[in-house]
């Protein structure tokens, strides 16, 4: 995707809100007096999270790591084990 073809794309999803939940909350917004939602497609929800990790690397990041040490305490409890990231 080039730098152009980026920016446009971001400009279809607002990452205003500095928080993530809010921004995922802004991808129904209001155009011409009509509720519309960004996320219709797969490939919507997709390009958004593509764009939202982009956005936040770092609570991205953090999530991810929080995940896989859930799953690791589960695994432990379930006597499985997990590859290390």
């Amino acid at each position: 995707m080039s730098r152009e073809q980026a920016s446009d794309t971001r400009k279809l999803f607002p990452f205003l809100g500095n928080n993530l939940a809010l921004d995922l909350v802004n991808t129904e917004i209001v155009a011409r007096g009509k509720k519309v939602d960004l996320l219709v497609t797969p490939q919507d929800v997709v390009l958004w999270w593509e764009l939202a990790r982009e956005t936040y690397p770092q609570i991205i990041q953090e999530q991810e790591r929080r995940e896989y040490s859930e799953q690791l305490v589960l695994d432990k409890l379930k006597g499985s084990q997990v590859l290390p990231l």
